[in-house]
């Protein structure tokens, strides 16, 4: 059964940004745009300030940073938003940019998660060398086969490369001795009616 490092964290991101977000909605859906903004500014500099470094110091802050840290940029942007002049556009980026945290805290989390539940060092070692020990298994009965079959067809190339030597050799040393005969005869000839 998997441990879940983060299942603190989980309860402090629904009960500080997941409810200023939903207050945020409350006042969105009544018009009240300024107090949407404010909750939705108070849902964002909680992450900031809370949820996000709590989420790094559970552990593998070098996977969840990646999520942190994006939202903690987007807080301060949504920190620009002047919620005492905001209309239905502003409460709507707020609402879009909040969210977008809050998604990025989720995912942090998951990923810290993930990498706190993964298979240890060792186990993957171990998965590892029995897949290169079946390799090299593999690697080592298919060089036999192809050593024993080249062995075979050069054993059997040099069978043939015999025969077929002993085979010509009487024409050759034929050829070669009535090659030698005719041109002592011409040099023969050439000589007697030379003189």
């Amino acid at each position: 059964m998997s441990v879940d490092p983060y299942a603190q964290a989980r309860i402090d991101l629904n009960s500080t940004v997941g409810s200023q977000i939903a207050a945020g909605n409350v006042a969105w859906a009544a018009a009240n745009y300024p107090g949407a903004v404010q909750a939705y500014q108070l849902a964002g500099q909680q992450g900031a300030s809370t949820i996000g470094p709590e989420i790094d110091a559970v552990g593998w802050p070098q996977i969840t940073q990646n999520f942190t840290q994006q939202a903690w940029a987007l807080n301060g942007t949504l920190a620009t938003i002047d919620a005492t002049t905001a209309k239905q556009s502003d409460a709507l980026l707020a609402q879009t940019l909040a969210t977008k945290i809050d998604a990025l805290y989720r995912s942090a989390i998951n990923a810290g998660t993930g990498a706190a539940n993964a298979p240890s060092h060792s186990s993957s070692m171990l998965t590892t060398a029995l897949v290169l020990g079946a390799i090299g298994v593999l690697g080592g009965v298919t060089f036999a086969v192809m050593h024993a079959a080249s062995s075979k067809a050069a054993a059997s190339t040099a069978r043939t490369t015999r025969t077929t030597r002993s085979s010509t050799a009487p024409t050759r040393r034929a050829t070669s001795a009535r090659t030698t005969r005719s041109a002592r005869r011409l040099s023969q000839a050439t000589t007697r009616r030379a003189v």
